[in-house]
């Protein structure tokens, strides 16, 4: 009988983030043993929690576990949009994006490429996925990308701040910078 089978979803309360935790270093190369396994307990433990409360965890393991942030971040970037989107549900924007920040803080380059892939796919700035207010937060830890002169960073930088036809900025982005770069150098 393997863990899966006996795990009772309910009881796990305040244990999800640490358990999300140890499950990720699992989760981050599909061709191991264990991948498969590792996916099948984050997916029945997502059913089992509810979405908003997974959600609401997995967004503290990224915020408080450095060393779990890269495979939660390649995790969630793997999964299909209709499985993201719960993600980045109104309930769970602020910590999402306190997240994101602290990923795009993080030395790892390769947790920045992680959030500018997650944020450029999932939280279209031109459409205002989250808050006015969330975007120029995210916004306001994003600009400085552009001065670690990073080929790969910048250009998911600008595929999230450019409209989908990557020719010019959306009023919302353009306000959303103007607004970040007033706050960094007001």
């Amino acid at each position: 009988m393997c863990i899966r089978d006996r795990l009772n979803t309910s009881a796990l309360g305040v244990a999800l983030p640490g358990l999300l935790a140890s499950l990720f270093p699992g989760a981050e190369e599909e061709d191991t043993d264990c991948y498969p396994e590792i996916c099948s307990i984050l997916t029945q433990v997502r059913g089992g929690v509810g979405e908003s409360h997974y959600f609401q965890c997995f967004w503290e393991c990224v915020l408080l576990t450095p060393t779990a942030r890269l495979q939660a971040l390649t995790w969630l970037n793997k999964l299909p949009p209709a499985e993201v989107e719960p993600a980045l549900s109104p309930g769970v924007a602020v910590v999402a994006v306190h997240a994101l920040v602290r990923g795009s803080e993080d030395r790892n380059v390769l947790v920045q490429r992680s959030v500018l892939d997650l944020i450029s796919t999932h939280i279209e700035l031109p459409n205002m996925k989250i808050s006015f207010e969330l975007a120029v937060v995210l916004t306001t830890a994003l600009l400085p990308v552009l001065l670690r002169r990073e080929f790969a960073l910048t250009r998911r930088l600008h595929s999230w701040l450019l409209a989908p036809s990557g020719e010019s900025m959306s009023e919302n982005a353009r306000k959303a910078v103007v607004t970040a770069m007033v706050e960094m150098f007001g």
